[in-house]
């Protein structure tokens, strides 16, 4: 945005040929990559920090399809930017960059998505919480429970 407004008022380039200069460097794929990036860091803050873990089947699952996110972004991003080398000089016809811009919609979606998901509380959607530390305990319990009535290991050994 900054570049935009910087070449819009120093060199009175129109927006839309700076958008596509700012495409054309791959700026969109960089910032892709940062909003995904940044979405990582509080799905893992969340399973550090929390005593009760919540939601844990989502934010593995988010945690999972963001790596992969970046990763492709990644390599998409090589690629355009190699290409970028062995091109002829840019021209000005504005032609949208499909697949850097659905890169950029998409990552903007996975922020907003990450940061709902940090949001939600289990009162409000106990219907979506796995309770996953509660069921290894209600296991954990019929497990203790089960071998306290034991009374031989099955071969006729007591025990």
């Amino acid at each position: 945005m900054a570049n935009i407004i910087i070449r819009y008022f120093s060199h009175s380039i129109p927006v839309s040929q700076s958008i596509y200069l700012d495409s054309a460097a791959g700026s969109f794929y960089t910032y892709a990559i940062a909003i995904a990036a940044s979405a990582l860091g509080p799905l893992f803050a969340s399973f550090i920090k929390n005593k009760k873990p919540e939601f844990t089947s989502l934010k593995i699952v988010s945690i999972i399809l963001v790596i992969f996110f970046l990763v492709l972004s990644g390599v998409i991003y090589a690629a355009v930017q190699i290409k970028s080398l062995t091109s002829e000089i840019l021209t000005f016809d504005l032609v949208l960059d499909v697949p850097q811009f659905s890169i950029y919609v998409l990552a903007i979606f996975i922020g907003l998505y990450t940061y709902c998901l940090l949001k939600i509380s289990s009162p409000d959607y106990g219907h979506l919480d796995d309770s996953f530390n509660e069921q290894d305990d209600a296991t954990v319990k019929e497990v203790v429970s089960d071998s306290k009535k034991l009374k031989d290991d099955g071969t006729g050994v007591k025990l």
